[in-house]
């Protein structure tokens, strides 16, 4: 299956090969309209497809790889341009292979329950829960060509393993001695809000200086520099808790005198409006061997820092969550380790209660 432009036609169509002979599609079967556009077409490819096997041979197998391109533009349409960047990186390791060459009629209940556990035992656990998540959606794609696309099929099983997160953090003092090495203005601002915002890099890459008034700034904004445009797209935050308004500490105040309403970071590349991820990077190595600490920090560990620093300074998790843009549920699960046991004050309580139980 494939799409082409027609220069005598001046439209796009869709062309299928089958047992030999090749099927031209110019526009919806059920219209006299052409394709308006190359996504257009490429969205109707299985479509016409299906209809073809049916027309031409009711037990023709079109295998599910043809289906591949449609189903990535629904995701499209659906999800920012990072979240469809990173499906189509574990869609292309995991689920291309299986899928690929097996025939629509061939997505039945057998052949699901192999795949849930050839998934669960070769994939590794990091990425087992978002490759069973992208399966099912997957499936319930299918579903309208495959009678038997049981998403319900696949999941996850059960891991006996209790797995902690492991990032490494800074203290204040570690991070104040990391930033008072750094002479150039626009880099000292630059890390100055990682360590005392803990914002996520495209968040902080995407700020304008119109961003900041009255001794506040909004995060309304984020960089995304994984997509298959080959370019900076920006788009709206994570969730939307995300977007947020936070006060200017002190010590950013000053490093924010004369910055232009235009993009903070800029980048100095024709054609790239601001800085990338990977000079940022490079800058976090250098400083950090400047300031003699060793192993540096990965960037998204100075918002972990910045979590962990006020988490042990007592303040509270729904304070610390609405600062850093996150809900109260994740800043528990990431930073439990920072919380006290509360068995033994649980413990306590009750042998405290039992004490006043009459003894028989």
């Amino acid at each position: 299956m494939a799409v082409y432009f027609s220069k005598k036609r001046s439209a796009w169509f869709v062309v299928v090969s089958y047992k030999g002979r090749r099927y031209y599609c110019y526009g919806p079967l059920s219209s006299r309209s052409s394709f308006g556009s190359r996504r257009e077409a490429l969205a109707y490819e299985p479509v016409f497809s299906a209809s073809l096997v049916g027309s031409v041979d009711a037990g023709a197998d079109v295998v599910c790889s043809s289906f591949d391109q449609a189903f990535f533009d629904v995701l499209s349409s659906r999800m920012k341009p990072s979240g469809v960047y990173t499906k189509r990186g574990l869609f292309e390791l995991y689920l291309s292979p299986v899928f690929g060459p097996v025939p629509v009629d061939g997505v039945d209940a057998p052949f699901l329950e192999r795949l849930n556990s050839k998934l669960n035992r070769e994939v590794p656990h990091g990425s087992l829960k978002p490759v069973i998540s992208l399966c099912r959606v997957y499936l319930r794609f299918l579903r309208r060509y495959a009678k038997g696309a049981d998403d319900s099929l696949i999941f996850a099983f059960v891991d006996p393993v209790v797995r902690e997160r492991q990032y490494r953090v800074w203290d204040l003092p570690t991070e104040i001695r990391f930033l008072s090495v750094i002479s150039d203005r626009r880099e000292r601002l630059l890390f100055s809000l990682l360590v005392f915002y803990g914002l996520r890099i495209g968040e902080l890459l995407a700020l304008k200086g119109s961003d900041f008034e009255g001794g506040f700034f909004t995060v309304r904004r984020a960089l995304c520099e994984k997509s298959f445009s080959g370019k900076q797209v920006f788009t709206t935050p994570k969730t939307k808790r995300s977007v947020r308004t936070l006060p200017v500490v002190s010590a950013v105040a000053p490093l924010l005198v004369g910055v232009p309403k235009s993009w903070l970071f800029p980048s100095y590349f024709k054609g790239v409006a601001v800085m990338g991820e990977s000079k940022v990077r490079r800058l976090n190595l250098y400083y950090c061997d400047k300031a003699g600490l060793g192993h540096p920090l990965k960037i998204h560990e100075f918002r972990h820092s910045c979590a962990s620093n006020l988490l042990k300074a007592g303040i509270s998790v729904r304070i610390v969550a609405r600062w850093l843009g996150d809900t109260e549920a994740t800043v528990m699960a990431t930073y439990s380790h920072l919380f006290k046991d509360e068995k033994e004050v649980i413990k306590g309580f009750f042998d405290k209660e039992v004490l006043s139980i009459p003894q028989s």
